[in-house]
């Protein structure tokens, strides 16, 4: 219970700035666009650069960003094959292995587990976006040549650019990595401000109950037993990760279902309704699930 209220006590402000942006859109037209342009195009690049350009890289770091788009491959494989067909069946597939990691789950993560967990958890997110663009861009609009779509991805390019800066042990002056800092604050205060501003957008939306227990099956059973059975492998068996990467890869197992099916399926000319409520629905069960998945897992690590 300890651990609940700690965590939950961590989340409270985040939790707080979603509600701000629910309230903020109820009484003033926030144009959510916009702050997706500066998140993506802005923000985002800069945040990974500053994560990969001061990661202390060890070796088996490096499974994580390789074992999320695994993972991610095989549960969206998984669920192409087995979850019926309809027209929602490649959106349902494809939000099946990925994760709104980015604007939900690094924010989360900083709360919880601090500055020190930034790099490890960029390399995550790594793996979520190389998904996304591929694998998942073929299942979610039947295209063949994502490629183009990746390299064009701005995540990859401060991806690269950050890599660069650490081959070449270029060391980021101090005054620069403050400025650095106040963008991932404001990247995190952004991206929580858009969940909450995306709530009210999405408080009207349509049930499709079909597409919303596929979804959730694959978001909140699937995705946690997995993850949780690579976790305890790694503990008693590999040993090669740290228990920080333990718990970024659980809180990244409970992570909602990515904004961005969304826009898939309008790109689709599909009903995008039912799809906003699952977004909305898996947000909201994050927001509880995070905490006591947390707890949980400290419980079975000393008792078990």
């Amino acid at each position: 219970m300890t651990t609940f209220i700690i965590t939950l006590s961590n989340l409270i402000p985040l939790y707080l700035i979603i509600l701000i942006g629910f309230l903020l859109s109820k009484k003033i037209s926030c144009c959510k666009q916009t702050i997706s342009s500066i998140l993506i195009y802005i923000l985002t690049p800069i945040v990974v650069f500053q994560g990969i350009s001061t990661l202390q890289l060890n070796s088996n770091d490096l499974l994580l960003p390789l074992g999320f788009f695994s993972l991610a491959c095989l549960i969206s494989t998984i669920f192409l094959f087995k979850s019926p067909k309809n027209q929602l069946s490649p959106i349902s597939t494809f939000s099946s292995g990925t994760a709104n990691v980015g604007y939900f789950g690094l924010p989360v993560i900083l709360s919880i587990l601090g500055n020190e967990a930034f790099s490890l958890a960029i390399l995550c997110i790594l793996g979520f976006v190389l998904y996304e663009n591929t694998l998942g861009y073929i299942i979610a609009t039947n295209n063949k040549n994502p490629f183009k779509k990746l390299i064009r991805h701005p995540f990859i390019h401060a991806f690269i650019a950050g890599i660069i800066i650490k081959l070449l042990n270029i060391e980021i002056n101090q005054n620069l990595n403050f400025v650095l800092d106040n963008f991932k604050a404001t990247y995190s205060t952004l991206g929580m401000l858009i969940i909450g501003i995306g709530i009210n957008d999405l408080s009207k939306a349509k049930i499709n109950y079909k597409y919303l227990k596929i979804t959730l099956l694959a978001k909140f059973l699937i995705w946690p037993i997995i993850s949780l059975l690579f976790i305890l492998t790694d503990i008693y068996i590999t040993k090669l990760l740290s228990q920080q990467s333990h718990i970024i890869i659980l809180i990244f197992s409970f992570a909602p279902i990515a904004a961005n099916t969304v826009a898939y399926a309008s790109l689709l000319q599909l009903e995008t309704k039912s799809v906003s409520f699952a977004v909305l629905i898996s947000t909201i069960l994050s927001l509880f699930l995070i905490p006591s998945s947390i707890t949980i897992f400290n419980y079975l690590i000393q008792y078990v």
